[in-house]
Formats: structure tokens, sequence, C-alpha cells
């Protein structure tokens, strides 16, 4: 998933530059890196007031060998302000990045047990077929993906009732998971939405491309004045 950024209804601002001469290539250099490097910073604003996220999470970043993977990557490229370009891609995220409560499964017990195949596993002696397991209380898991809203996770409706299970074996970093039928292996991770979804929403996107347009203009003025013959 992917959301751009470009400047756009720009022909009579190209036109006067091209009036300005060297001063005018200088200036358009130097708005383009400014654009570039302070752009990101908007958007984790914008976005982080609509949506419950946590700035960093949107602004990217390099992460140390063997860190969790950014929810984010953004590219620019372009050297003219007809060609610059701000990219933003990015997975579906799961709830955890939404204030996810509980942060860890409810260990709870109902006082009563179930019984569950026990072929091959010592519950109560060498080779019983059945084990007796305790059952523990349900629990709802909630999140806020949209500031003020908050949310119960109910995944698809088909699939088991959503729980909370470790990231990988011995993790203790818990997400939501769904089963699929009644294999115990066939685990499927709740999403919600991604970054550029979240970036690409009007009220969010309209917000970021208008300031965009606005430090374009402000900071062409500003390397104009500084480079135009005196």
């Amino acid at each position: 998933m992917s959301v751009t950024f470009q400047l756009h209804e720009i022909g009579s601002l190209l036109s006067w530059i091209e009036q300005q001469g060297k001063a005018g290539e200088k200036a358009v250099s130097y708005t383009i890196k400014d654009i570039k490097s302070r752009a990101p910073g908007w958007v984790a604003t914008e976005t982080s007031a609509v949506y419950n996220i946590k700035k960093s999470e949107i602004t990217p970043a390099k992460t140390e060998e063997g860190k969790d993977k950014k929810a984010v990557s953004v590219y620019t490229s372009g050297e003219t302000l007809a060609t610059m370009s701000i990219v933003y891609t990015g997975r579906t995220l799961t709830p955890i990045h939404f204030s996810m409560t509980p942060k860890k499964p409810s260990r709870q017990r109902t006082g009563s047990k179930r019984a569950i195949p026990g072929k091959m596993i010592n519950f109560a002696g060498a080779g019983s077929d059945v084990g007796m397991v305790p059952v523990f209380k349900e629990y709802r898991i909630g999140y806020e993906v949209i500031r003020g809203r908050r949310m119960e996770a109910t995944g698809k409706r088909e699939w088991s009732r959503p729980f909370l299970a470790p990231v990988k074996a011995g993790s203790d970093k818990y997400i939501v998971f769904q089963r699929k039928g009644k294999n115990r292996t066939e685990m499927y991770s709740t999403r919600t939405v991604s970054v550029p979804q979240m970036i690409g929403a009007k009220r969010v996107y309209d917000k970021i491309d208008k300031r965009i347009m606005e430090a374009t203009e402000q900071r062409l003025q500003h390397h104009l004045d500084r480079f135009a013959p005196k």
C-alpha cells in the first residue's frame, strides 16, 4: 500500500522561477531539500492528530538489526518542483499499535475443565488419550484506531473469537489472532489499517498537501532572498 505527495497546479510558479535565472535554480534546489527533510514531520503531526498512533511509528527511521520492521517507509525522488514526489509505503498494522488492551491474555479460571486429545502427551500417565485442562474466562480485546473511537476486536465472523498470543515462540509481545477451522496451528493475525491508508484519508491528506504547498512557496521566497543579486 502506498500514498504519494506531489506539487500540483504550479505552472505559474515554475514560470516565475524561470525568470529568476541562476538565483531561481539555486532556490529550487535548496527548497526541494527542505521539503524532503521536513515533510515526514508534518505528515506525522497531522496523522497522529486524527489517528491514535505515535509519531515515532509514522516517522521513518533506521532500525537496529534484529528489531521489528518499521510500520512505514518513505521514498523521495525528483530534483525539480515538477518531478519531486514523496511516497509512503507500509503494511497493515495489528491492534497493538493503537493502545490495545489487555496487553496479555487473561488467565482467570472459570473453575471448569475441558478434555483435549492427549495421545502421546503425558497428562495423567504415559499414553493418556485425553487430558483435562482448565477453562479460562473469555476476555474482550479493545483498541482505538481513530482518536476517541474505542472499538472491540471482532475479526472475521466465520473464524474463531479473537485471542492474544505471542508474535512468535518465546516472545513477550502479544498480538491478536484468530483461527480458521479446528486446526490449532492455522492462526492468522488480525489487522487494522496501514500508515498509507491513514495518511491518504481525505481529512489528513488535504492538510498535509496544503502544508507542503505553503511551505514550498515560503522556502522558495526565503532562498530567493538569499541568492538574488543585491
